[in-house]
This record gives C-alpha cells, structure tokens and sequence, in this order.
C-alpha cells in the first residue's frame, strides 16, 4: 500500500509515503484445487476450476472506454502490446519483439502471430496502427495523453509496425506500449461518435471472455487457444461487494477465495488467525493529500507549502502500518527507477503554524471515502497534523461516489478543497504521465487539483524530449 501528500499536486514542497501491496489469499473454493504442480490439469490446462474475486463496484461494459476503477478487469480482456514483468520492467506481450532505433525515435513492434481476437479473427498490425489513431483523436484520461509522442504508426506488413516519435520518450515501452489495451479495429471503426463501445460483449484478444455480467458480478472463462497459453484458472468470479467490511468478511467466510487491497495493520492482525495467507509486492499506487488550487485558501502556494510542512509522512506511514514508508524524495515512489535520490519533504510543525498563522484558512474539512480504512487513517493523521499547526480541522468521511463526485472524476469541477485520494502509479512507471496529471502542457486531463507551473511545464518538456534515460 502506498501514501502520497503532495502540495497541490507540486512535486516541489510535496511529500510522500509509499510501500507494499498485499493479497489476501484464502483456501479455494469448494469446487477447486489449489494451483500446485501436482493437480491434474482441467481442461485447456487450467489447474484451478474456480476464483471468486470480489471487486468493489460494477464497472458496467468492460471496454478500453466504458471502465471507471476496473481497469485490471478489461486487461483480462484486452491485451496490450508489453506487459510489466515482477520487477515492472515492460516485457513484450502480445508483441513477439520491441525494438528502439539508435536515435530512439523509431520503435519496431512485431506482433505474436498467432494472437486472435474473441471471433476468431486473427490480431494484425492494422488493428494497432487503428487503435493508437483511435485514442489519439478520440479522448480518454488515461490513454490519450499516453500517444502524444507518436507522430504517426506505419503498418510495414500484417505483422509488423513502426512508431515514429516527435520526440524520444523515455518510458514509450511503458506507456502506452504496456498501457495501452489493442482494440480489433473491424468492431470499433464505423462506431459512431456518440458510441463509447460497440455493441454486445467485449470482444478483445485478453486470456480471458466475459461470460456473465449482471449487477452482481462478472464472470470470467479462460481461453484454451489463448496465444500466450491457456490460464491457470478455468473461471473467474467477480462479485460487486462495495464496502471493505464486507469483502474481508467475505474472505473469513470461504465466499471469497482472494482480495487484492490496501490492508492496514489492524486488518492483517485480523486476518492472519485465519489461515489466510498473503503475497506481497510493490504497488506504485499511493494516497494523495490533495489540494484545490481553484479554491481559497488553498490558491496560494505558501499555504499549501504550509500544509505539507504540517504533515509527519513517518507518524502517518507507523498509523497505517504493514510496510508503508514515507516517499520524502517526491511525487514518484521511492523504488521507481525515475525517483530522486534527495529529500524533498521534512515535517517541520513550527513553520507551518508560523506559514498558517498568518493565513484566512479558517476550518478545514478533510474529505475521505468512508469504504477505504486505510484512506480514512490517512485522513485522520492529516486532521491530527493540521491540529497541531493550529488549525481547526475536521475528519469528513462521504460514500465512493459522493468522494469520486467531489474530487471530478468524472470531468466536472471539483467541488472539495482538502482531499485524501489515491494517486497516479504511472507517473512512477514513466514520469511523462505526471504532465497529465499536473497539466504540463495545458491539457487537464488528470489535473484535478487545477495546479499549473510554468517551471514544471519546462522541466517535463526536457524529461520528455531527452534520448539519455539516466539523464
């Protein structure tokens, strides 16, 4: 699990804790076996007939287009040209080689020749040179800003493409090559504009096909002719549980055979009586302290610098618990391969009451999904810090949707002014995706804080354009 309070988005003044991602892990359900070397294959070669893997809300159509938070469940549908291996590292995927030219302006992708679309169609280049014009010219926040180094993608035959760069673009491999899902250009050409999907189930080149989508859950059945091999699971079942109360009930209860969540001390000591076992990585997601810089008091920076001096990343990483450490180098996580190697952010309590004291910021909210307990943790050591810099501060705590309309996920105007929310993880794959996040360019399109700085638009324009990657 990850933390991340950053001073209206500003890697300048900001701070940052950062750690593990846990899976809780239970016994398989009654009806499978666990995935051992030892157990017969099922048919296809699956080892394990069933998962149930509750997911916290209905994601509706499952598209590249259609998705909110379900993105990991269209990646069992989709497939993306790389993939990141255990160490985050791009790997091809549906690609078969990835190669860079010497100027590193010209990336050659040769396709997986037997990869075949849901139909039986088979996977070509025109379906990859179709779908990065698609979201190029067709917006969506996380993946447009993603093509913005492309010039233009060259089909040389049916297996072959050539991507010509404006620019050299570091982490392309990253995003979008590892990002990016490839959509079967023959069902999404003639879609009208007003269309986000085609009609009828998702049809993608994934491990997996939807099998049922009701308004309980999904479920997922594996592809035995999938390219990459046949999964190790023969089905997939992803119940809709919303609250974190109930999915870790769930779990106790043998209704779920494994979670993939944030868990906070109390949870795993909950937990691990239970025979549960849990599987550790690092996550790049973290928890941001979010400012609105289109609001007051929070429009001048010396206040937000003022915040962020007030907040302890040690005190609230010990409250959160698990392997959670403060990120006091940045916006990016400490074991991203772009992360700074200095200290950007020291807790320094006296010059914040010195910074607020002299500033209208009368009572502060705040906000928090009351769904999240390790978001609300957070939030409470925000309301604590602010305490102790003299400010009159209070913990809010709101329903998902109501969180998610405050913050304008959606694209509307954020209405909150202090909010603990979940941060980018792909800045910390390729930083090109902060200047999304951070409006480098003047294009918003993840920029919920409304931060602007013409000194940040010029440092990601040089990250962005240099061909040394240790530079």
């Amino acid at each position: 699990m990850g933390l991340a309070a950053v001073a209206g988005g500003a890697v300048a003044g900001g701070a940052a804790v950062a750690g593990q991602a846990a899976v809780a892990q239970g016994q398989p359900s009654p009806s499978s076996s666990p995935p051992t070397a030892a157990t017969p294959s099922l048919p296809g070669g699956a080892t394990v007939d069933q998962l149930r893997v509750p997911f916290p809300q209905d994601e509706g159509l499952l598209t590249p287009y259609t998705f909110e938070l379900g993105y990991s469940l269209v990646t069992l549908l989709y497939d993306t040209l790389m993939w990141r291996d255990a160490s985050g590292q791009p790997q091809p995927w549906l690609a078969e080689s990835v190669e860079r030219s010497a100027n590193r302006r010209r990336v050659t992708v040769r396709l997986a020749r037997d990869a075949r679309w849901h139909d039986g169609r088979p996977v070509t280049a025109e379906d990859v040179a179709f779908t990065f014009d698609y979201v190029a010219t067709r917006y969506h926040p996380r993946f447009t800003g993603q093509a913005d180094a492309i010039q233009r993608v060259e089909v040389v035959d049916k297996h072959t493409v050539v991507f010509h760069l404006t620019h050299p673009a570091p982490g392309f491999f990253d995003q979008p090559l590892a990002d990016v899902p490839i959509l079967p250009a023959h069902l999404w050409r003639d879609l009208a504009p007003g269309r986000r999907a085609p009609e009828g189930p998702p049809v993608g080149s994934g491990p997996y096909e939807l099998a049922g989508d009701t308004e309980d859950g999904y479920r997922f059945v594996a592809d035995p002719d999938y390219f990459r091999g046949a999964p190790a699971v023969a089905t997939l079942r992803v119940p809709i549980v919303s609250e974190a109360e109930a999915t870790l009930r769930a779990l106790e209860r043998g209704r779920a055979d494994l979670l993939s969540l944030p868990l906070s001390e109390g949870m795993r000591r909950r937990l691990s009586g239970l025979g549960i076992g849990f599987l550790e990585g690092t996550s790049y997601r973290g928890i941001e302290l979010r400012f609105n810089t289109r609001r007051a008091p929070f429009d001048d920076p010396d206040v937000r610098a003022a915040v962020a001096a007030a907040v302890d990343l040690q005190r609230v990483a010990r409250a959160v618990g698990g392997d959670a450490v403060p990120a006091t180098r940045g916006y990016l996580h400490p074991q991203s391969p772009w992360a700074a190697t200095e200290v950007v952010h020291r807790a320094d309590v006296d010059a914040a009451r010195r910074g607020l004291a002299g500033a209208d910021v009368g009572s502060l909210e705040v906000l928090a999904p009351e769904n999240d307990p390790v978001k609300v943790t957070v939030a409470r050591q925000v309301v604590s810090a602010l305490r102790r810099a003299g400010v009159d501060a209070q913990l809010e705590t709101v329903g998902p949707e109501a969180h998610a309309d405050a913050l304008g996920v959606d694209g509307s105007r954020p209405t909150f002014r202090l909010a603990v929310a979940s941060g980018f993880p792909l800045a910390s794959h390729d930083p090109d995706f902060l200047a999304q996040a951070l409006d480098a360019d003047g294009k918003p399109a993840l920029n919920r804080t409304g931060y602007h700085s013409g000194a940040f638009a010029s440092a990601m324009r040089r990250v962005s354009r240099t061909s040394d990657e240790a530079a």
